[in-house]
């Protein structure tokens, strides 16, 4: 069993793994956090919910930039399949840079 990729291919297919693992990790986390910064009595309140919607965004992008990069990068090795879930995946990420945007910036 190979830890480290021996090809071109097999590198963009691990590209993309640090990018959706964290659109999963958002995916996850967000709903926990959201019910702690409601600002109810025990919670954070808005100035952190803000900031916190912020950085989600932020990295939503930064996600959405990466993975269309890589999807970009396996069209040319012809790996369409490939290519086709990391388009779909920066799909994913642009709206959830989208929804995150906290209020303020809109």
């Amino acid at each position: 069993m190979k830890i480290v990729p021996g090809s071109k291919r097999d590198w963009m297919r691990m590209a993309s793994l640090p990018f959706v693992g964290y659109l999963f990790a958002i995916a996850l986390v967000f709903p926990y956090w959201r019910l702690h910064t409601e600002g109810h009595p025990g919670g954070l309140g808005s100035e952190a919910l803000n900031g916190g919607l912020d950085l989600f965004s932020r990295g939503s992008f930064i996600c959405f930039v990466g993975l269309t990069i890589v999807a970009v990068l396996q069209l040319r090795l012809d790996e369409r399949k490939q290519a086709m879930w990391s388009f779909i995946f920066a799909i994913v990420a642009l709206v959830f840079s989208d929804q995150f945007t906290p209020p303020l910036i809109r």
